[in-house]
């Protein structure tokens, strides 16, 4: 077997090839998608916390 008659598969390397090539575009874009989801959520539970941190701060100053 010739690497050209592998990559032909029998005539159906194509479909099978595009069919792998998109697997790896989709897995990619999901990839992708959630690092930046991930990135997103990690800098809005920092905000929330600061402003918590803020807010805490804020309220002791006045009560004492």
């Amino acid at each position: 077997m010739s690497f050209a008659e592998f990559i032909n598969m029998g005539g159906y390397g194509f479909y099978i090839w595009s069919s792998y090539i998109l697997t790896v575009i989709v897995f990619a874009v999901l990839y992708g998608t959630a690092k930046a989801r991930r990135g997103q959520l990690i800098r809005n539970i920092r905000v929330q916390s600061t402003n918590r941190n803020r807010n805490t701060s804020n309220n002791d100053e006045t009560t004492s």
